[in-house]
């Protein structure tokens, strides 16, 4: 940014941003409805649609401040949203490395076996 600010995007519409960008690329971007909050952007890939991106953490989120626990939510989303293939531009689902990363942490660090295969991995 010129100024050094990051932009404040809280309180804008996704949904709304998606439609603009949309139109200005002449995409037919796919949602899943009710998970706006989770959305983090568009994939490009190249010779394929452009894509939706949503956050499989945030996603979890949403649900379950609508009632879920964690475990039904992320059920729900994996037999709704992430197992269901829609056609080519079907949305996508990731999780952060930060969040991948967690599960191989032991006190702060990649655990031995983590640290052993990415060396053997060069």
């Amino acid at each position: 940014m010129p100024d050094g600010k990051e932009p404040d995007f809280e309180g804008i519409e996704k949904r709304v941003v998606l439609d603009l960008y949309a139109k200005e690329t002449e995409d037919s971007l796919l949602t899943a409805d009710g998970l706006d909050a989770a959305i983090v952007g568009v994939a490009r890939r190249c010779g394929q649609p452009n894509i939706v991106v949503y956050s499989i953490p945030k996603a979890i989120e949403v649900l379950v401040a609508r009632g879920m626990t964690e475990e039904e939510a992320a059920e729900y989303l994996e037999f709704n949203s992430i197992g269901a293939w829609v056609g080519d531009q079907t949305p996508a689902w990731m999780t952060p490395i930060e969040e991948i990363a967690e599960s191989y942490m032991i006190d702060g660090r990649l655990d031995e076996k983590a640290e052993k295969e990415k060396v053997e991995d060069g």
